[in-house]
Formats: structure tokens, C-alpha cells, sequence
């Protein structure tokens, strides 16, 4: 019997890869598993990331990239249609068209009548994805979450923001924290909570070296707020180099600006370095402290390895001094350096009050199937 296919939509880059693939490799022993780019801008970072690129490679079949020139003559016929204010039964024909399933399959090389799944991130407002919502036989169409970040619910929520999820068969979540804000936009028959992928074959171990580190993870921010934010990240810096330990900066792949490397070499300390390493490896390198903005998923990791985790206000338009990560104590805020100092040297010399009380909530918050595999196979 012929396998059934799963098409796999990548929108950004490699960290919904990077997420999602150990699903995906669970999925491989009864799936033929294709990937479908939106942007070559996707594909370029996944073929950056040489080890999560390899690991993909092995698990997808097949792939296509959509480029600017797909469909080009369909393409320059809708422009000039809606320019000259054209909204009609031709426009609306030539969109259907260009994001048919028929399409996607012949770009891909498929059988439209062999696809089983279709995966794509819950943030997606790919045309193609909602053409096909609308087809009465169609595949079954789940979304994912790219982060561990849990999306909690707001006084007032927008019911219009995720005009896709009403439509779709299944919602995979990470927790049962955010079950509430999801269901403002899909039946909560429809929400899988699934714990977080990307931790599924993750192993807690450390390399060995004689010389602790600190970690700051950092997300630049847009140029309208780097006065304010220039300035806490150098006081944060300068204070924390005055440990005389080693203090690694792993910046967001998607938010890097050129103000931190001014800030860094304007310091001239030999305790600052810059590291490209994925924070699943990195975190396992002699990381003693982690230390991050109080509203990043980058904290669940050294949650997950049992690394103190510790936030510091950042000035942007998602700052949030009481974030859930602070509130369900995933995240120890930075009140004053002298207390961060107290902190940090109460870690070193071998204090775990904090460990164990972000442990022990992130199990609560995080809850991992017992029984991987059958788990999945039991969704899919």
C-alpha cells in the first residue's frame, strides 16, 4: 500500500523547522513528507542551519521554493487588475488559480489525491492554505506553534485576528495555559495541547569545562526605541562584566541590529563574546545562568536544562514587567544589579532554590506526552 503524503508549509525560516521536526520524524515512518517554501527568504535561513538543514533534508521527500516568476503571467494580470480597482469573478478566478491545490501539487510533483495532511504554522495567512479551507473534499489542514511561547489571553480579544483557525481540523498547542485564549478562535474539540516538540529527543547533557558561563539571550528592537534600549543593555553589560566571567551573547536569527555590536565593542572587555550556536547546543556548553528579556521563549530552554533563568526590561512595544513567564515563575526578574549579584553567587556556589522552583513549574506548564510516538501517531 502506497504511503499517504504530508505537505509541510514553511513560512519564515528554519526555527518552525527546527520545532517541528520531531514530529515530523515520527510522521516520516507512516507519511511521505513534502515541503512547500512560501518565500525563498525561508529557505535560505533553513539552508543556513547546517545540522537542522541535514536533519530536514532526511525527513522531505521533496520540496519547492515559490518564487517571484511562479505563475508570473497570472500574477501581472491580477496587478493590473486590482490596480485598476477590478475586484471581480475574473480577479477572483485568477487568485484561485494561482493558490489552487492543483498547483501546489504540480509544483511539487504530487498526487492532489494521495495527500493526507497539510502542516503549517498557526500564525500563516497563506492564500494557498485558505483556497484550499474552502474546497469541500480537501485534505485534513493542522496548524502548529513555532515557539514555546505561551499566547495567554488578553481582557479583549480580536476575534478577527486568526480568520484561518475556525476553518481548519486541528489547533496542536504547547500548554494548557493558553487552552483559553485559542478557543476564542476554534472549538475546543479542535485543540491538541502536544507539550513542546522541539524537546521531544533533547538529552540533558553538559559538556565539561572548568570555567562557568552566563548566557544573555537578546532580541533587538526597532530603531524608534534603541535610545532607551541602548542604554539598559550597556548598563546591564557593565555591571555583569565586573563578575569577571565569561558572558556569551546569542542573538535572535531574525532581530539583529548593529547597535549590540557597537555597545560590545565600545566595552573592549574580554568577558564578552557573541556565539551563532543554536541555544539547544549552546545552553549545554557550561551554561551556569541564563539571563533574557522577561517575554522570550528563548527562557523555556534553560528551563528545560535546569539553568536559573533571569529577565531584564527591555524597552519595546512587547515589554511586559509581569509577562507570563514571570508570572508562572519561569523567570526570575532582574529588581537591581545587587540583587542579580546576590543571585548569581549563591548559583556558583551551588544554591538550586531557584532551579528547582522553575523546574517545577515548567513541568506543571509543559507537559510532555508520555508515550511519544503513539501519541503522535494517534493525532495524525
Amino acid at each position: 500500500m502506497r504511503k499517504k503524503i504530508l505537505v509541510f508549509f514553511v513560512r519564515r525560516g528554519y526555527l518552525e523547522v527546527e520545532y517541528i521536526l520531531p514530529i515530523l520524524k515520527i510522521l516520516k515512518k507512516k507519511f511521505i513528507i513534502v515541503t512547500y517554501f512560501e518565500k525563498k527568504k525561508a529557505f535560505d535561513s533553513l539552508s543556513n542551519q547546517k545540522d537542522i538543514f541535514k536533519k530536514w533534508k532526511s525527513i522531505s521527500s521533496n520540496y519547492h521554493i515559490d518564487f517571484l516568476f511562479d505563475n508570473l503571467f497570472l500574477k501581472i494580470s491580477l496587478k493590473i487588475l486590482l490596480f485598476l480597482g477590478l475586484n471581480n469573478f475574473i480577479s477572483n478566478k485568477i487568485i484561485k488559480k494561482i493558490h489552487s491545490l492543483t498547483n501546489l501539487c504540480n509544483k511539487l510533483n504530487i498526487d492532489e489525491s494521495m495527500i493526507k495532511f497539510i502542516l503549517s504554522d498557526y500564525n500563516t495567512h497563506s492564500q494557498t492554505i485558505y483556497q484550499i479551507l474552502k474546497k469541500k473534499k480537501r485534505p485534513l489542514i493542522y496548524f502548529f506553534p513555532t515557539s514555546p511561547q505561551i499566547i495567554n489571553a488578553k481582557k479583549k480579544v480580536v476575534k478577527n485576528l486568526r480568520p484561518f483557525l475556525k476553518y481548519i481540523d486541528y489547533l496542536l498547542i504547547n500548554s494548557k495555559f493558553e487552552f483559553d485564549y485559542w478557543s476564542n478562535f476554534i472549538i475546543k474539540s479542535k485543540i491538541k495541547i502536544i507539550g513542546i516538540p522541539l524537546f521531544y529527543s533533547l538529552k540533558k547533557k553538559f559538556f565539561k569545562e572548568n570555567n562557568f558561563k552566563i548566557l544573555i539571550s537578546y532580541n533587538c528592537v526597532e530603531k524608534k526605541y534603541q535610545k532607551k534600549e541602548i542604554s539598559n543593555v550597556k548598563k546591564l553589560l557593565e555591571n555583569l562584566i565586573h563578575l569577571k566571567i565569561p558572558i556569551i551573547i546569542k542573538l535572535h536569527p531574525m532581530k539583529q541590529k548593529k547597535y549590540i555590536f557597537d555597545i560590545v565593542k565600545k566595552l573592549k572587555s574580554d568577558y564578552l563574546s557573541f556565539s551563532t550556536k543554536n541555544l539547544s547546543y549552546l545552553l549545554k556548553d557550561n551554561i551556569k545562568i541564563h539571563i533574557c528579556s522577561t517575554k522570550t521563549a528563548a527562557a523555556t530552554y534553560s528551563n528545560f536544562y535546569g539553568i536559573p533563568t533571569f529577565g531584564f526590561k527591555q524597552f519595546d512595544h512587547g515589554y511586559d514587567p509581569n509577562s507570563i513567564q514571570v508570572r508562572l515563575k519561569l523567570i526570575k526578574p532582574i529588581q537591581n544589579i545587587n540583587q542579580l549579584y546576590k543571585d548569581i553567587l549563591l548559583i556558583l556556589a551551588g544554591d538550586k532554590v531557584i532551579k528547582k522552583q522553575q523546574t517545577v513549574s515548567f513541568n506543571n506548564i509543559y507537559q510532555m506526552p508520555k508515550n511519544i510516538e503513539n501519541f503522535i501517531f494517534n493525532l495524525f
